[in-house]
């Protein structure tokens, strides 16, 4: 497997959880990004959970530190050979952001991460435009528990585009 792309619902402790656990099992490095303006923070398992509560638009991880010296996320990830990142999709009002896991490197760290997502998510979800009505299978798109008990009370599972998702 030389590389991967997986986009999920997860809720923002689920999240926390998946990261601090991956974090520990395979002694990643890991900084947060947010866009506008842009900052970065070292992310390190005691500060998972606030680092995530504080809704950072992405987290790159690498076996090798990451430099905080960088002028934009591009800059991160330009800086950072062999990465994996972690779009961030939060909770909000409007629903709950889609996540986006992926990585063009290959290591045994990063397979046992998406072992571990694939493990921890189910598969299935039917994606619908809103404005025109058109709907049609998500087979890939994954999606956790927390997701799922999310989206039967009623929150919508938002894309990176302009569909939502039913889970089948």
């Amino acid at each position: 497997m030389p590389g991967f792309s997986v986009q999920f619902h997860a809720t923002p402790p689920e999240l926390t959880a998946f990261v601090a656990r991956w974090l520990s099992a395979h002694s990643l490095h890991a900084v947060a990004t947010w866009y506008r303006p842009f900052r970065i923070a070292a992310v390190d398992g005691e500060r998972v959970g606030s680092i995530i509560d504080a809704r950072p638009d992405r987290l790159v991880f690498s076996p090798q530190p990451i430099s905080l010296d960088a002028r934009n996320s591009n800059d991160v990830l330009d800086h950072t050979p062999g990465f994996l990142k972690l779009d961030v999709g939060g909770l909000s009002e409007k629903g709950l952001g889609e996540s986006h896991l992926s990585t063009s490197a290959s290591s045994d760290a990063y397979k046992a991460i998406y072992r571990d997502l694939k493990k921890a998510t189910a598969s299935g979800a039917t994606a619908v435009n809103e404005a025109i009505g058109a709907s049609g299978p998500a087979r890939a798109n994954r999606y956790t528990p927390g997701a799922q008990a999310l989206y039967k009370d009623g929150v919508k599972m938002l894309t990176l585009g302009s569909n939502v998702l039913r889970f089948d």
